[in-house]
């Protein structure tokens, strides 16, 4: 069976990797500094927080697995060439950037020391032994120094997998869905790999197995109903704080069917979207260095940061975008070994 994206379809995975940017945006502005020292209004301020970037936000990397994943599995690849393309696309901008975040915090620790300044020391990994920078690239158990960059990770791991991921779908299509169902659910004990990486990269799969399309969930799935039982969800995992795991990886779940269900609907911002989407995959890496940069700039106390709370991720965004649009202009040489190669065409064209 022949998978073919369609201009509208490919337009629809576009709007969603566009809007999953932005929530990325809100997952990292995030600060778990404040949970348990707030109280009365200061706690509704922070529960607002919390809500939008722990538990709405939550399904953005879930998406951009499942999209990475039907787009590979979409057309025929042979493995070697496959690993060859990723090697130019993730490998490269991931030890860029993760290298370049590894220089950026040692500084900051010089610099903190210099200064007596303990807040520009954010070093996440153990510079005295070869383990621990190993660790800063690999995140064994964790995440690299760069920690956005686990996503990039794991789609590494997965392009390399994707061959056995494949013949076992095809092989055991039942027995395999019940255990990708089973490791949403209870997570993936693999020490460089996360549980909704993988299952997303499953089910991206399951789609191109079976032709399910975007236009196939609009027709099968009711929208009153989808509705209906995502708010349920989302108020059950807001009253637990999102601390049972079954709520909220069944609510993240649901998030997934709920915003490919409701794609179609994003077509009407048809001109942000062309101009965030070409530009998604390097927002997601970079903005980590706008943040550290603004948030060093606004200083830190809980009113700065639930006044600039909204406001962060549009100055990032804006910051970003603009970076991205003039190193395209004028540098596209530059741009193009940074982002991997990618050009800014619709998702479906890549």
């Amino acid at each position: 069976m022949i998978y073919k994206i369609g201009t509208e379809e490919s337009k629809r995975y576009d709007a969603l990797k566009a809007l999953m940017c932005i929530f990325v945006l809100f997952i990292h502005g995030f600060s778990q500094q404040y949970a348990g020292q707030v109280s009365g209004t200061k706690w509704w301020l922070y529960q607002i927080t919390f809500t939008v970037s722990r538990i709405i936000c939550d399904c953005a990397v879930p998406v951009f697995m499942l999209i990475s994943s039907v787009m590979l599995f979409s057309k025929p690849f042979r493995w070697w060439q496959n690993v060859k393309k990723k090697f130019r696309s993730l490998v490269i901008p991931y030890l860029i950037f993760n290298s370049l975040w590894i220089v950026v915090v040692l500084c900051g620790r010089f610099l903190s020391r210099k200064l007596g300044v303990g807040a520009l020391d954010i070093v996440n990994f153990d510079t005295r032994s070869p383990l621990g920078w190993v660790n800063a690239y690999l995140g064994f158990g964790g995440k690299p120094a760069l920690t956005v960059l686990w996503y990039v990770r794991d789609l590494i791991i997965l392009n390399l997998l994707a061959v056995p991921i494949k013949k076992l779908v095809d092989w055991l299509p039942i027995p395999m869905l019940i255990l990708t169902i089973v490791m949403w659910f209870v997570g993936v004990p693999i020490p460089v790999l996360g549980g909704y990486s993988l299952v997303a990269f499953i089910a991206g799969y399951y789609l191109v197995k079976y032709g399910l399309h975007l236009e196939d969930l609009d027709r099968k799935l009711k929208p009153c109903l989808m509705t209906a039982v995502f708010g349920a969800l989302l108020l059950a995992d807001i009253l637990l704080k999102r601390k049972n795991i079954y709520v909220h990886n069944g609510f993240i779940l649901l998030a997934v069917v709920f915003y490919l269900r409701f794609s179609s609907k994003l077509l009407r911002f048809e001109k942000p979207v062309k101009i965030i989407a070409p530009a998604g995959f390097f927002i997601y890496l970079t903005h980590l260095f706008v943040y550290v940069v603004l948030k060093a700039l606004i200083g830190d106390s809980f009113y700065v940061y639930f006044g600039t709370y909204f406001l962060l991720p549009a100055v990032a965004l804006g910051v970003l975008l603009s970076v991205f649009y003039l190193l395209r202009r004028f540098l596209p040489g530059l741009l193009t070994v940074l982002v991997g190669g990618r050009k800014p065409t619709a998702a479906g064209r890549r």
